[in-house]
């Protein structure tokens, strides 16, 4: 039977600087004096619009649909509410973490102030395009230093959507049932709905358009376009008007060309 080689204690001295600083973080916890960093939230505030769920700080990723996402947007502003009990001047830090792309975490401190609410911005450069993140803050006083707030975990997409209308080949008539099919793709937080808007056939007479139909985005502006097919069979395209942002929605057709 191999013997056992003997169990020995670590020498107080090694343990004491381990122990130093838990002792000294517990004791600033505990100060009450010590800086309070609360109310964490995100702008533009992350969720899923398909379902109208947002909320300002998703603690726990890993629960029902996950972190919300955010969208399009050139920065993304992160605020929190410190506060001292001697209303000293803090400086807040926000720590950003991305947690899909090697986990690298950058930290950037907020001015020095009384006011409670911090708040910082996170450039379109520190974010990617379907890429998972968290955010956190805590303040100092200069000698004090409060804990950091729960993550706060959201997703990047900032990939427009596709879309594509089709219709069959039936020549279609004002005041005629047709069917259209619209068809939209995403790779990131998905289709959140479909939109029909606009004055479509204010402008329109029968007389003048006794056919009407779409093949989709016939400018390639990133909008849905109607033709138009006169009494003698002489075809136009009225270019659909609107916004690509966040979703393709058209409020209207411009002239025709």
């Amino acid at each position: 039977m191999t013997p056992k080689a003997p169990l020995r204690a670590l020498p107080a001295a090694a343990l004491s600087p381990a122990l130093g600083l838990a002792v000294a973080a517990a004791a600033a916890a505990a100060d009450p004096a010590t800086p309070k960093v609360t109310a964490p939230r995100t702008s533009p505030v992350p969720g899923f619009a398909g379902e109208a769920q947002y909320s300002d700080c998703y603690t726990d990723p890993h629960s029902g649909s996950g972190a919300g996402w955010i969208g399009l947007s050139d920065v993304i502003t992160t605020k929190a509410t410190a506060t001292s009990a001697s209303g000293a001047q803090l400086q807040t830090t926000f720590q950003l973490w991305d947690t899909s792309y090697g986990g690298g975490r950058t930290d950037i401190p907020a001015v020095w102030s009384t006011l409670p609410e911090a708040a910082t911005t996170f450039s379109r450069d520190l974010v990617k395009d379907g890429g998972q993140y968290a955010w956190r803050a805590r303040a100092t006083d200069g000698k004090l230093t409060s804990p950091y707030t729960a993550w706060c975990h959201f997703r990047v997409d900032q990939t427009q959507p596709t879309a594509e209308v089709t219709t069959d080949d039936t020549p279609k008539k004002v005041g005629e049932e047709a069917t259209f099919t619209l068809k939209g793709t995403d790779s990131g937080s998905g289709i959140a709905c479909a939109r029909w808007a606009g004055p479509v056939l204010s402008t329109l007479t029968p007389a003048a358009h006794p056919r009407l139909g779409s093949d989709g985005d016939l400018t390639s502006d990133g909008l849905p376009d109607l033709w138009s097919a006169d009494a003698t069979g002489r075809v136009t395209v009225l270019p659909g008007t609107g916004t690509t942002a966040p979703h393709p929605t058209v409020t209207g057709f411009g002239p025709a060309v």
